[in-house]
Formats: C-alpha cells, structure tokens, sequence
C-alpha cells in the first residue's frame, strides 16, 4: 500500500431515503427568479431566428394590414338651443313650459324617425363594392319596402344588355337593355344610363334600419348643464361626405324639431280655446243672473222702502261691509264644495276643474305650482309619445309622475286647501254673525245684487286673462320657429382625427413580438434538455461535484483548451479527495444517463488524474456491452471483465499496465450475450475485495438507461459519480434513473457537467486562464480515432467525450 493519503467514501452509507427522490422536482418557490429569467432568455437566443422571423412577419403582417386602414376624421356642427325657460312672470295653472331639455333633444337626434329619414335621403344604406363605382351608385335609391341583401349588375360587352344577380351571382332576379330603371323588383330605384363596354357592378342594399345603428353609432353629442350649445360629431373616412352627412342629418332634426314645436303650440291653442270658452260661458251666466235679478227689483217693491236695486243699503258702511263679508262667505262655501266635489272624483284631480277655482288658486302657491307641473308633464308626455312606445323609460317615468301629481301630490294639496278654506268660512260665519242683529232690516234683495256683481266682476277678470293668453298664443303660432337651430354648419375636415395605421402596424409588431413569447415558452417548457445547473440542484438533486469544459473542434485542442481541461479534472479529484475518509480504498462507478453523456471521457480522464497524484488507479471497463477503454489505452480486449467474472481468466492476467504510471486498466473483455447477467452475481463484489493493492478502483460503466449494468456495479462498488452533459442529457431520463438509485444502496457522490460553456447560466463553471507553466502552454495533445489518451503525463487529456 501506499503511504499517500487514500480517498475513500465513508465505511457505512447513508438510506437512501436520506436524500430526496432524483425526479422529484423542487418547490418552484425555492427557485431563484434569475434562475427562471435566464432559461427564458437562453430559449430566447437559442431560437433567436425564429423569434427574429416571427418579430419581422408581425411587422409585415401589420403594414400590410395598414394599407388597407384608412384614417378616421370628425365632422363637427354646434346647435343653439333656444332659452324658453318659465320666468317669474309666467303664472296661472296653464302656461306654455319648456318642450325638451337638452338630453331630450339629443334624444330626438337619435330617433328612428330622424336618422332613418338622413339615411334614406343620403343612400347611406346603398354601398358598392368597388370605389368606382360611387359615381353610378348616385341615382340609387330604394322604394318603401325593397328586399336587402348582395347584387351584382353584369352588363354585357355591348354596354347595353345587364343582368342583375344575387349575391351568390347564381339567382337571376331580372334582366334587360340600358339605359333602364334597374331592380324594380326587389325594390330597387335605379336609372342606370347605358354603358361603355363590359363591366361587373357588385353592391350591398343594407336595411335602413341596420344602417340607422351604424350611423347612431358614430354620433357623438357634448353639451353642459345650463348651457344653450350642443357640439354634435360624426366621425368616419370619407371627409366630404361625412359633412354633408351630418348636415342632411341636422337638417331632417330641425325640421322635425319644428314639426314637434308646431305640434306642441298647436295643442297649446286648443287648451286654451277651451279655456276662453268656458270663462266666456261664465262670464254670460253671471251677467245674464245679474240682469235678471235688477229686472226682478224693478218689478218688485222693497221690504224696508224705496230702496232702488239695494244701491242706497249700501251706503252705510256697516252695511257695505256686512255686505262684503256675506259674499266673501258665500264665495268660500261654494269654493269648498266644488272643492270637495273635485276630491270625490275617481280619476283624481284634473286642470280643467281646477281652472274653474280660481280663488283657491290665488290663495295657495303651492296647489298652483303642483298644477304647472302637471300641465308641463302632459305636454312632455305627448310629445314623448310621439317618438316612443308606451313601454319606453321616458313615456313610463311621465305616466308615473302624472298619476301621481293626479292620485297623490294634487288631492293632499287640494285637502289642505280644503282645510285652509273650512277656516276661512268659520272666520267669515263669526264676522257676518256679529252684524247679524244690527243688519236683520237689510234686504235679502240687496245682498244678492252684491253678490252676482261680485261674480260678474271675477268673470270678467278671468275671461280676460285668458283671452290675452290665447291672444299671444295665436300671435306666437303665427311666428313659430323650433326651439332648436343650426348654429355652426358641419365642413369637411382636412387633417384625421386618428390615424390606425401606425397603431396597426404596432399591433403586428406586437402580436409577431407574442407569437415569438408564446413559442419560447412552449419551447422551454416542453424542453427536457439539461440547460442550467439549477437543473441538478434543485430538480435531480445532485451536488454539481466538478466540470468538464468544451473541447474545441478538432483531432488536437490547443494549449489553453486542454490545460483548462487537466485543471477542471484537478478540480473534481480535489473534491473527491476533500470529502473521503483514509483507510479505505475508494471504490467507484462513473456513469451517465444516457448514450452520449461523456461518461467514459470523465472515467479515463479522472482515473489519469488520480494516477498523477500518486495514487495507485485501477481503471475497470465495465461497460461490458461497448466499451472502448482498451483502444484508448492501446491494450487489448480479452481477456478482461468478462472473462474474469466468467472464470476463464486470473485477475493477473487481466490487468493490463498503461504508460501512464501507477494506472492500471481492467479491458471490458469479449462481448457476449451472457455477460450482463455474470454482473448480477456475487463475484462482482468479491472482485473488488481483491484488488486491494489499489488506492482507487474506478468503474467506467454502461449509461443508466442502457440496462441493469450500471446499478449492479453500482451496489457492488456502493457510490457513484453520474456525468450529465449539457444541453444533451435528458432531465427526465435521468430523474426517473436516480428514482430507481434511490431504492438500492448506492450513494450518488454528485453529478460532473460535461461539454460546459460560458453560457447563460454556466458562466460560474468556466474556467479562463493564461497563468500556465511553460510545459503547460507549449503541451500538445495528439489523438486518433477511435478515441485515445494523450501521450503527454502532464497534458494527460482525451476528446472522445460522446464515448
């Protein structure tokens, strides 16, 4: 034996339950966010190409579909509303309110009524399919009720001959000669003159009321609390015609706005003829009552003298004022039951009866406003009926709000007018009752004539009143004019409000930008490749024991490439060296997960590594079913492992002595279908305990997915040095292999990275230096092929990492 240090594993190995299954991957908390940034950005270079081509067919997909964007413009027009707010000095239960507030205008702005007329007037419903064609589509119209849908007008090579198609250009629907009026029976109004040759006219026939949507679609409306303007904008690609648009809409809105004044002035009038009419009729009644009753004191003589018509009782003052309270009583006691005659009605409280009162109206602020307001919501009611069905929120919200001014609002007030009145009357019975004794003598005669005089006098008043109002009235519907004007006419815009294009264009670049995203992910999510060394610390859960760097392409690496490589073999003996116990040679088998990982470079290369150091190596080829250790090392085949476990051959006469000093090599032997299964036998183990005479007994066995070969060595050896190749090993091959490992007693001492490059996340595994001894830099390593060793002990390196 040697007196060197021996690096060996500990005698007892710990269960394998001690360290977590190899496949089972971490909590994703415990990564890193570096970690998950630089897989995306090294999936990101790796397929930098395709996230180049996808960016660039974006872009181009994006201009192209900007071409066929047109910019979008604003037409603009003002509207004045005119200021027909009620003053302080428009009072009485029947007034002329205000027709619609501004909203309710906007409202009229966006009728059926109105915006169908505008569509059918500018053929907005009639579109071509061609832009050529506009030009011919100008004396297209349609009739009342026409069928929509899509045509073509084929007209033949002479110009004159059409046929007029469906839009499947299979349905013949009519044909004739130009110059014709074409369509007629699908509803079509079209002259079409004769044309210049042959030529295919497609176009669409929309539903008025479809186009209607669109156009109310593109309608915007600004207006401000209490404000008199109202901006109206129409935005659309075709600036001249988008004026001209919005000015035939504006135009068909103030027409019908005046249509809905006249309407409103018209109703006003005839309120108010029946008004005159009944304060006429009073007006006669209380005059003819009075005549009759001076006719009657003309005829029959006085009861207390010759008084002429009650004239001279009134010249006393406690007469007149007696008299005065009497009429004011009788006028209270017939208000109060007209009154209460009125709350008696089932349909609650209607205008007209309440204009027949006008004392409780002059008396009662409140009654008499409540009553405005009833006659403003009518009036709005039936002009909201005029636009909307019953079922609309306007029409509901006035049936509701006049029901119950009718129902509630009106009889609670009229109640306690009512009431108001009941103590006017007991105030009027006790004044009239303290002059009762004094005025006993006083014609009844008298007090009459005082009282139809007093009816005469409100008659006229109110007959006047509403003949002045009927009078203005008349005077106004003969001047009438809407409550609404144009104020700024709409004009072609000259520069787009926005322009799509660029936001097109970005959009392409954006979605190509996405695509390339989405593929990158998908890539490195379906990416089963070993990429980063997070990858074995935290999803195999393997230490990352050393590395071994990328070998340039080509027969002989240069002087710096096989330095760096003898110092990152140095570096993984040190860490075997740091973490074993003397006294017990180490024993252990180098594998892979799979074909290709590098496993046999590590295996000759580490066990070179070790000879070097002064201990005695012995290199075993295990991979009984490939392996190519003896023409690396120039020896032959057989016998060797094979042979020996088979007992056809000594261990003296299977060792094999290299030029590199104290290594060994143990050949493979003759390949055989019988081998494998000697390696399940216990002369494997009892093999180790005879080479003795070794500080090392490194194992270079088959892959991990290649059979059971590798995890028979592995019990037999009890540690195991796992070589994973970057961006070739198979991440989940290997974690289901260690899961397997998990179940024997084996200990993983690490994984080695082989084929490591400055990379994105390999950067703290690469190794640069120039700080070489002048042997170093001037070795050279030559090879042959199959792979072979290097013939220099200090540049001891061979490149057949795939074997």
């Amino acid at each position: 034996m040697s007196s060197s240090v021996v690096p060996t594993l500990p005698p007892e190995l710990p269960p394998a339950s001690d360290r977590p299954a190899g496949g089972v991957a971490p909590d994703p908390d415990e990564l890193p966010v570096t970690y998950r940034i630089n897989r995306i950005r090294a999936t990101a270079l790796r397929f930098r190409w395709w996230v180049v081509g996808l960016t660039v067919a974006g872009l181009a997909a994006g201009l192209f579909a900007a071409r066929s964007v047109r910019p979008v413009f604003d037409a603009r027009a003002t509207l004045l509303l005119a200021d027909d707010r009620p003053t302080a000095t428009m009072s009485g239960p029947i007034r002329e309110a205000v027709m619609l507030e501004a909203d309710g205008w906007m409202d009229v702005l966006r009728s059926n009524r109105v915006v169908d007329s505008a569509v059918v007037k500018t053929r907005l419903h009639i579109r071509t399919g061609k832009p050529g064609d506009d030009s011919l589509m100008t004396a297209a119209a349609t009739a009342t009720t026409y069928i929509a849908g899509a045509y073509v007008l084929e007209v033949g090579k002479d110009g004159a001959s059409y046929v007029l198609r469906g839009g499947d250009e299979k349905t013949e629907i009519e044909r004739g000669t130009l110059p014709d009026s074409v369509g007629r029976k699908v509803g079509l109004l079209w002259w079409v003159p004769k044309l210049g040759g042959e030529r295919e006219v497609p176009f669409f026939v929309a539903r008025v009321r479809d186009a209607s949507q669109e156009l109310r679609d593109r309608l915007r409306t600004y207006t401000r609390e209490q404000a008199q303007f109202i901006t109206v904008e129409l935005s659309g690609t075709d600036p001249s015609r988008l004026a001209d648009l919005l000015n035939v809409w504006l135009d068909e809105f103030i027409t019908v706005a005046g249509e809905l004044k006249r309407k409103r002035t018209t109703d006003y009038v005839t309120t108010l003829e029946s008004q005159l009419e009944q304060a006429q009729t009073r007006l006669r009644t209380a005059e003819s009552s009075l005549e009759t009753m001076r006719a009657s004191a003309l005829t029959s003589p006085l009861s207390a003298g010759p008084i002429a018509g009650g004239i001279e009782a009134t010249r006393d003052p406690l007469m007149r004022e007696y008299l005065a309270n009497r009429l004011a009583l009788e006028e209270v006691r017939r208000d109060r039951d007209a009154l209460a005659q009125l709350l008696r009605e089932p349909g609650g409280v209607s205008i007209e009866a309440l204009s027949a009162l006008p004392a409780i109206l002059e008396n009662n602020a409140a009654l008499r406003a409540a009553l405005a307001e009833l006659s403003a919501n009518e009036a709005k009611l039936r002009t909201a009926r005029q636009f909307y069905g019953e079922e609309h929120a306007s029409v509901r919200d006035l049936v509701l709000a006049i029901d119950g001014l009718k129902r509630q609002t009106l009889p609670q007030l009229a109640r306690a007018a009512l009431d108001q009145i009941g103590f006017r009357e007991q105030a009027l019975e006790k004044s009239v009752g303290s002059f009762s004794s004094e005025l006993r003598r006083v014609p009844e005669r008298s007090i009459e004539e005082a009282r139809r005089r007093r009816e005469v006098a409100v008659a006229e008043e109110l007959y006047t009143s509403v003949l002045q109002r009927y009078n203005e009235a008349r005077l106004g519907a003969a001047v009438l004019s809407a409550d609404l004007s144009i104020f700024d006419r709409a004009r072609a815009p000259r520069s787009p409000t926005s322009n799509p294009r660029r936001t097109v264009a970005a959009g392409g670049l954006m979605a190509g930008l996405a695509l390339a995203a989405l593929l990158v992910v998908l890539m490195d999510f379906t990416d089963r490749r070993l990429r980063f060394p997070e990858q074995v610390t935290h999803e195999l859960k393997l230490d990352i024991a050393g590395f071994v760097p990328r070998m340039p392409e080509g027969s002989t690496p240069d002087a710096l490439a096989a330095a760096q490589a003898v110092e990152a073999f140095r570096s993984l003996r040190l860490r075997l060296q740091t973490d074993a116990t003397p006294g017990v040679p180490l024993r252990l088998v180098v594998s892979s997960a799979g074909i290709g990982d590098g496993k046999s470079l590590v295996a000759q290369n580490l066990a070179i590594s070790l000879a070097e150091s002064g201990l005695r190596t012995l290199l075993v080829d295990g991979d009984v079913r490939r392996g190519l250790q003896h023409l690396t090392f120039g020896a032959p085949q057989s016998p060797g492992l094979a042979e020996l476990l088979g007992g056809t051959a000594a261990l003296a006469d299977v060792l094999v002595k290299t030029e590199i000093p104290n290594l060994t090599l143990l050949p493979s032997g003759a390949r055989s279908r019988r081998v494998p299964e000697l390696l399940e036998r216990g002369r494997l183990a009892a093999l180790f305990d005879h080479v003795g005479d070794f500080d090392v007994v490194l194992i270079d066995s088959a892959p991990l997915g290649a059979g059971i070969d590798a995890f028979a060595l592995g019990v037999a050896a009890g540690s195991m040095l796992l070589v994973l190749r970057v961006n070739h090993t198979d991440t989940k091959v290997a974690a289901a292999k260690l899961e397997m490992l998990d179940r024997m007693p084996v200990q993983v001492l690490g994984a080695v990275l082989n084929d490591v490059t400055p990379s994105t996340g390999f950067e703290q595994y690469s190794y640069y230096s120039e700080y070489l001894l002048p042997d170093e830099a001037s070795a050279t390593v030559k090879t042959t092929r199959p792979p072979t060793i290097a013939q220099s002990p200090s540049t001891a390196l061979t490149t057949a990492r795939d074997a």
